[in-house]
C-alpha cells in the first residue's frame, strides 16, 4: 500500500457504526489511490431490526447534514500569493483529494 493510503476507515455514529470501504470498479478492496473508483458503505445497527412474516418493506434513511466533509485540489499545499502573479497555479482547477465524514441511517419496517 501506498504511504497515507488507507482502504478502510469505521466510525461510530447515531445508532450504530459504519465503515467505508474503497474499492476498484469491480468491488475489490483497492490497494492505491489511482485503483479507487468506487466508496462503499456498510451500516451496523447497535440494535437488531426486527423483519418478520408482517413486514412489507424498509424504509432506509440515510443522515448526511452536519457532518464532515472537505475538498483539496492538485495544487499541493495550496497555492502561493506570489503565483497568483502570473495566473492560477496548475492544479488548483482540479480536484485530488476528497473525504467525507461519517453518515448515519435509521431503518423502520413497516
Amino acid at each position: 500500500q501506498e504511504e497515507g493510503y488507507s482502504p478502510t476507515a469505521t466510525a461510530k455514529v447515531t445508532g450504530g457504526s459504519i465503515t467505508a470501504i474503497l474499492t476498484d470498479s469491480s468491488l475489490n478492496r483497492s490497494t492505491s489511490a489511482a485503483a479507487t473508483t468506487r466508496l462503499v458503505g456498510i451500516f451496523t445497527p447497535d440494535k437488531a431490526i426486527n423483519i418478520d412474516k408482517g413486514t412489507k418493506g424498509l424504509e432506509v434513511q440515510f443522515i448526511v447534514k452536519d457532518q464532515a466533509g472537505g475538498l483539496e485540489s492538485c495544487a499541493n499545499d495550496g497555492p502561493e500569493e506570489e503565483e497568483f502573479r502570473e495566473g492560477p497555479p496548475e492544479g488548483l482547477d482540479q480536484v485530488c483529494r476528497f473525504g467525507s465524514g461519517p453518515f448515519s441511517a435509521k431503518f423502520k419496517p413497516f
